[in-house]
């Protein structure tokens, strides 16, 4: 499984997959909603990042994490692990190389788990009013096998896979060391 490139489809088929939202004081209830979109239709279940100092969520489960390292407070302990792959600035995000507007989009980012192996964490950021981040949850199960989905506003989606590093390979007629 560690050999697998992250994606989507990690935390949607899950057993015992979480999703943590921010408090609604700090991001509305755009999250709410869609978490319990995913509850609903995968039995997941949603808990508040309020919980993370009594839960280890990041160490328990795969997780989706809604919301940005601003609105979530899980989203800013485990943003260790999405560093490597997209990076966040106030008005912009890059994720494999491209850059997009925050604002009206909502992108969602698989990585690996590094805390507890086997295990993925999804983030899902939304610049997008309520029921655009409603709509744009329901698209994204559509695109699960990917690492990567943004949904720009008025714009094509982008998505990809992002690659395995330090892979074993073995070839027949390899000898071994």
């Amino acid at each position: 499984d560690a050999e697998m490139p992250p994606s989507l489809a990690s935390c949607f088929g899950a057993k015992g997959t979480v999703i943590v939202v921010p408090d609604e004081k700090r991001s509305g209830d755009k999250y709410s909603a869609a978490a319990e979109l995913y509850s609903k239709d995968f039995g997941l279940e949603v808990a508040s990042d309020s919980e993370a100092g009594a839960r280890d969520f990041v160490r328990e489960s795969s997780l989706f994490v809604f919301g940005w390292p601003g609105e979530n407070r899980v989203s800013r302990l485990a943003g260790q692990y999405l560093s490597t792959r997209m990076k966040v600035d106030e008005k912009t995000f890059t994720v494999d190389g491209k850059t997009f507007d925050r604002a009206g989009t909502v992108a969602a980012v698989a990585v690996k788990n590094a805390a507890a192996p086997g295990k993925t964490i999804c983030f899902v950021f939304s610049g997008a009013p309520k029921t655009e981040t409603i709509k744009a949850a329901r698209r994204l199960r559509y695109f699960s096998e990917y690492g990567y989905v943004v949904l720009p506003a008025d714009k094509s989606v982008v998505h990809g896979r992002f690659e395995v590093k330090n892979l074993l390979s073995y070839t027949a007629g390899d000898k071994h060391p």
